[in-house]
């Protein structure tokens, strides 16, 4: 009987470096194929009214924000933003002309200061847990 319990724990040990193993290779496949993000910083030059019909929007845009500001080139650019999105309201919501705001651009390629916008840490706490998994069925194929 102990015998086929510890058989049973090894194949369940087996199992669970497989999906590991794979779990990290599907993570790292994300991982290079995630975008960078690169912390922005503009000034707010023009408050445009929302679009027409905005208010049966749920939820609404509410105004356009137009932020100037230096592109990860160094040229000078201006961008329209939104207050409100499906998320709620954005780091643009409340804002008046002259505000200075930082927000986060989505980069296709690394420039100075971007990071990858991959969730490292999710992809750690999978690792952690079935790293215990392994280390309890270590445990009692250890001592039984």
């Amino acid at each position: 009987m102990l015998f086929t319990f510890k058989v049973v724990l090894l194949i369940g040990s087996l199992l669970v470096t497989g999906t590991l193993g794979l779990s990290l290779v599907m993570n790292l496949k994300d991982a290079f194929a995630s975008p960078y993000r690169w912390r922005a910083s503009g000034v707010v030059v023009e408050v445009k009214a929302a679009p027409p019909g905005d208010e049966s929007r749920v939820p609404s845009a509410g105004p356009g924000i137009v932020v100037e500001l230096k592109d990860p080139a160094g040229q000078l650019k201006r961008e329209t933003y939104r207050s409100f999105n499906s998320g709620g309201r954005t780091e643009f919501a409340g804002k008046s002309v002259g505000d200075k705001v930082d927000f986060d651009l989505t980069l296709e390629q690394s420039v100075p200061g971007a990071v990858k916008s991959f969730r490292f840490t999710d992809v750690g706490t999978v690792h952690i847990l079935f790293g215990a998994i392994l280390l309890v069925i270590g445990l009692l194929l250890r001592f039984l």
